[in-house]
């Protein structure tokens, strides 16, 4: 009696000695799959990532954290606008000056022209009115016809050349008479003509006078 119990005793601890080995055994597998299975999924994890190029989420943060982000103050807008319109008025004055500018510059040319068009018409009519007889005894009796003399191809006396300067001054600067060009003295002393009531300075046998 005494020996079956000690042989059912034995027989006890062996049989819970291989449960416990058994359940020891599937808790190592359990724990080895669960180990391989999060192995396997990390890799599976950073596959995904090597294949589609994707930042994982810790590393988008930090690449966003070193990325400054620049915003425009209300202040700074107002003043890039302000500048803005400044530089268009100083454009559209700048535009409107020169305009003004060129208009000026046609007005002064249309003015030359029409002065230049007066004088030289001045100088044919006064060329004209001395081809007469009358004029060319004149120039032969004060000059010999020489228009390159002093007094010039009618003997104008300096002091009636310098009194008559408004009339030769629109062609030049010319201190006597015979410096100015032979049309020129020819408009001068048809002045002094007009001037002298149809005998100008020459009272003599070639006006009648």
């Amino acid at each position: 009696m005494h020996r079956r119990h000690i042989i059912s005793a034995a027989f006890a601890a062996a049989f819970t000695m291989t449960i416990t080995s058994i359940a020891s055994a599937g808790a190592l597998s359990a724990t080895g799959a669960t180990s391989r299975s999060s192995t396997a999924t990390a890799q599976s994890h950073l596959a995904i990532s090597s294949t589609t190029g994707s930042t994982p989420p810790q590393a988008s943060s930090q690449v966003a954290a070193a990325t400054p982000i620049e915003i425009a103050l209300p202040e700074q807008v107002a003043s890039s606008r302000a500048a803005a319109q400044l530089a268009r008025t100083a454009r559209a004055a700048h535009l409107q000056q020169l305009h003004a500018m060129r208009q000026l510059a046609r007005a002064e040319q249309a003015a030359a022209a029409i002065q230049a068009a007066q004088l030289n018409q001045a100088l044919r009519q006064a060329q004209a009115a001395v081809q007469s007889s009358m004029w060319q005894c004149i120039r032969t009796t004060e000059s010999g016809n020489r228009y390159g003399i002093t007094s010039g191809a009618y003997g104008i006396l300096v002091s009636s050349w310098q009194a008559y300067s408004s009339v030769w001054s629109p062609y030049g600067s010319f201190s006597v008479p015979g410096a100015a060009p032979a049309a020129v003295q020819d408009l001068v002393a048809y002045h002094l003509y007009e001037a002298g009531g149809g005998f100008g300075g020459w009272h003599d046998s070639c006006t009648g006078g």
